[in-house]
């Protein structure tokens, strides 16, 4: 079953009116959300096999060195939707991805670093939601910023971002499950969201990449579900202005592309593995982060 949902930035703002006003939101922030566009477990989709997820005993597997967790090769069922809503079993080959969500910190450091970067970002002095500069946030998910910008943070660390069905696999997308942790209706335990306490669980803000444990991914990655959402390098093709099909294209920047994962401002439906948005290439928004991936060695 699918749920519709309204687009994001309703939400948001709906949920901001509720807890007493609404921030200096970006203008270009308003992401197009519907839970039809990713969806994981339908019948007859694939299940992973033993051990896909942390070996026979089930526990979460271990980062290597560089802070990577290799996901096995497994299949995700994907619908691709409103303009055609199909759903495929999509062959996800082996591959890394980084534990945790790259972190405010990282992303200064690669600031000053001198090495060549590229697209948009805010820091605190442009909104409180912000973490770029903010005071005892530096753990927390790098926000605020486009997709262009997370493409060329990866590319500098000799990574790139994942594909939307290489998120999900590493999710746990492919036993069915409904959030990252399972299947029981997400709590302040588990998750970072907008729920009954407000906007970030009521501190207002994500918190720290490594924070809430119990809500890991069966592979032992963090926030798949919360905190922030998750730049991929898969296009999205809602249609455009005149209700045509976009035209992929990687390099230009006005190439819609999906995010996954739901946020701290974000109700909780967002938090379903079969729930994805979209936004342009150079936009950015307060909810969007982002976290590396590559290629299995």
């Amino acid at each position: 079953m699918v749920a519709l949902s309204l687009p994001l930035w309703v939400t948001v703002l709906f949920s901001l009116l509720l807890a007493g006003g609404v921030p200096s939101l970006p203008a270009t922030g308003l992401i197009s959300c519907l839970g039809l566009l990713a969806q994981s477990g339908f019948p007859g989709s694939r299940q992973a096999g033993p051990g896909a997820f942390g070996g026979d005993s089930g526990e979460p597997a271990l980062a290597d060195a560089s802070g990577m967790v290799t996901v096995e090769g497994t299949a995700v069922n994907i619908c691709s939707g409103p303009v055609d809503a199909v759903c495929l079993d999509v062959e996800v080959a082996p591959f890394r991805m980084d534990l945790t969500e790259t972190t405010a910190e990282q992303f200064s450091a690669w600031l000053k670093s001198g090495l060549e970067h590229e697209g948009k970002w805010r820091t605190f002095k442009d909104s409180d939601f912000c973490n770029l500069e903010a005071p005892g946030r530096e753990r927390h998910p790098m926000n605020c910023l486009n997709q262009i910008a997370a493409r060329a943070y990866c590319r500098a660390q000799g990574k790139r971002l994942p594909t939307r069905a290489e998120w999900m696999a590493a999710a746990g997308a492919a036993d069915g499950r409904k959030y990252a942790w399972g299947d029981a209706s997400p709590d302040c335990t588990v998750a970072d969201f907008h729920g009954d306490e407000g906007r970030g669980c009521g501190k207002g803000t994500t918190v720290a990449v490594t924070a809430l444990p119990a809500g890991r991914s069966p592979l032992g990655f963090f926030h798949m579900s919360g905190n922030v959402m998750e730049w991929t390098s898969t296009i999205a093709r809602p249609p455009d202005d005149a209700g045509k099909a976009q035209v992929p294209d990687e390099e230009n920047p006005r190439t819609k592309f999906y995010l996954m994962g739901g946020a701290f401002a974000d109700s909780a439906n967002t938090l379903e593995l079969g729930y994805s948005c979209y936004d342009g290439a150079k936009d950015w928004t307060v909810s969007a982060g982002l976290r590396c991936a590559a290629d299995a060695k």
